[in-house]
């Protein structure tokens, strides 16, 4: 039987990916913002205004980056209390999965994907300590 961590951090890795291409695609329609298929710096600033947010129990959405030059996006959260380190590992070897079936049904995910976006997601400990990575591009399709 999964543990209720478990369960949480894989339901979390797919709702915070979800949550974030929305608010991006909802804020750069407002914008007017259709020049590019890549963030923006104006998209990165607006949804860090709105930083930190709890995106799941015990999961906070802390930070998002955007490097121009190498089309890297990077994704901040931090877990808010222990986590378990067998549920960690879990969601490590899993995630990657989740979040490129999760990025697939986001059409406008996609298109940066393939204009040669990279995703990346770090998640870290309570005391801001990096526990790992999960790092999608165009070759993991």
């Amino acid at each position: 039987m999964k543990s209720r961590r478990y369960i949480v951090i894989n339901s979390v890795i797919v709702g915070l990916l979800l949550t974030f291409c929305s608010q991006i695609h909802v804020f750069a329609q407002k914008q007017g913002i259709n020049n590019t298929v890549l963030p923006t710096t104006k998209e990165i600033s607006e949804t860090n205004a709105r930083l930190p947010v709890l995106v799941g129990e015990g999961t906070m959405w802390t930070k998002v980056e955007y490097d121009k030059d190498t089309k890297i996006q990077r994704f901040y959260y931090r877990f808010t209390g222990n986590v378990d380190k067998q549920a960690i590992r879990v969601a490590q070897s899993q995630g990657k999965e989740r979040m490129k079936n999760a990025l697939k049904q986001n059409p406008r995910s996609m298109a940066r994907i393939n204009a040669g976006m990279t995703y990346v997601y770090i998640y870290c400990s309570k005391n801001n300590t990096k526990l790992y990575e999960i790092r999608i591009n165009k070759n993991d399709f």
